[in-house]
């Protein structure tokens, strides 16, 4: 029987707490470095879903590509700060599909 995966966040302890609250695994982090070192480490347990806050996140897309790419059970997914996105998860993911599929779903008819 295959084992249930778990989903983690990643961020400072502002962002983290809503998801903290229920009972979401959580890594505080509050530096680039401190981040990387916690995704590396996360990315090798068992979640399916890995949360990154999104400041951090722009600064790691690289590693954040390899580790997708390497762990198809694994779905690292950027998400806004607690004082708002700087719309770099929404871009990343716009190009994802883009890549995926030949056109941009996402772009708006003009009216």
């Amino acid at each position: 029987m295959e084992k249930k995966k778990k989903m983690a966040i990643i961020g400072t302890y502002d962002t983290i707490l809503p998801f903290k609250a229920i009972g979401m695994d959580y890594y505080v982090i509050n530096d680039i470095e401190s981040a990387k070192n916690v995704l590396d480490e996360v990315s090798k347990k068992n979640y399916g879903i890995i949360y990154i806050e999104e400041a951090f996140a722009s600064k790691l897309i690289t590693r954040i590509n390899e580790l997708n790419k390497e762990n198809k059970d694994l779905s690292i997914t950027i998400i806004p700060g607690s004082k708002g996105g700087m719309n770099f998860g929404v871009n990343h993911i716009t190009n994802l599909v883009k890549k995926a599929l030949g056109i941009n779903i996402f772009q708006e008819e003009n009216k």
